[in-house]
């Protein structure tokens, strides 16, 4: 039912007791499902895949699977991961920001449908204009790219890179954790501040920038070095959305 529903609708308990025609109480129909571990989440958000999308993502994966994790370190110049920041100015929404920081969600083990990149090589921070991904927007990052990379490795001529299959920053294991990194440096930071301090954006996406740039070399390489494991897992999708890590 809910695959038929694909996410316009919500599949209720009461639904869910008239297609099955049961006799039981939506209160006794609740605790079956909990007792399964099965509850009411909120939807995933993941960018919608064409036919042509899986096709190209599998081939991907077919050809990238037995590279090894040394090979992704080397290889590969740079990986693109677009990723969307709040701009905290003031008290009020920094306290906001850090209650937001602390919140979580259950979910059912093994549901967890993500991906993502980083590199260490090259790490450039690009601020997209108004917050908006277009061709220009693209066009004027890679100029920026190029000029880092050329900078961090002049023995090259042509870069190797691998970049996200959506550029409006959809949520992704890899992506989210290095997010996560960055907001919780700036967090710390900001708890050490009073509360009518004020900052200007400027300011603001100057401390993001020296987040981002202080992140430790070794948690990006672990994130490349897992290329491997989650081509495999990309394969055995046949090109879908798998699951990026454990069963959390």
């Amino acid at each position: 039912m809910i695959v038929a529903a694909n996410g316009q609708r919500a599949v209720t308990v009461h639904d869910l007791k008239k297609a099955a025609k049961s006799k039981a109480s939506c209160r006794s129909i609740l605790r079956a499902l909990h007792d399964r571990n099965i509850y009411f989440r909120k939807l995933r958000e993941k960018p919608l895949l064409t036919p042509e999308d899986i096709k190209a993502r599998f081939q991907f994966a077919k050809t990238s699977r037995s590279k090894s994790a040394a090979w992704w370190v080397d290889r590969i110049d740079a990986f693109i991961d677009g990723k969307h920041f709040q701009v905290y100015l003031h008290g009020k929404e920094r306290r906001r920001a850090a209650q937001h920081a602390r919140s979580g969600a259950h979910r059912q083990p093994g549901k967890g449908l993500c991906g993502g990149y980083v590199k260490p090589k090259a790490l450039p921070v690009h601020e997209v204009a108004h917050g908006r991904w277009s061709g220009q927007a693209a066009a004027n990052f890679y100029k920026i790219l190029a000029r880092d990379l050329a900078k961090a490795l002049p023995d090259k001529r042509r870069f190797a890179i691998l970049e996200d299959n959506d550029p409006t920053g959809f949520k992704s294991a890899k992506g989210i954790a290095a997010k996560d990194e960055v907001n919780k440096r700036l967090r710390k930071q900001e708890s050490k501040w009073p509360n009518g301090k004020k900052e200007t954006r400027i300011a603001y996406h100057k401390r993001l920038k020296l987040a981002i740039h202080s992140l430790p070399e070794d948690f990006l390489l672990k994130s490349i070095r897992d290329m491997t494991r989650r081509c495999h897992r990309l394969y055995e999708a046949n090109g879908y959305f798998f699951e990026e890590g454990g069963l959390d």
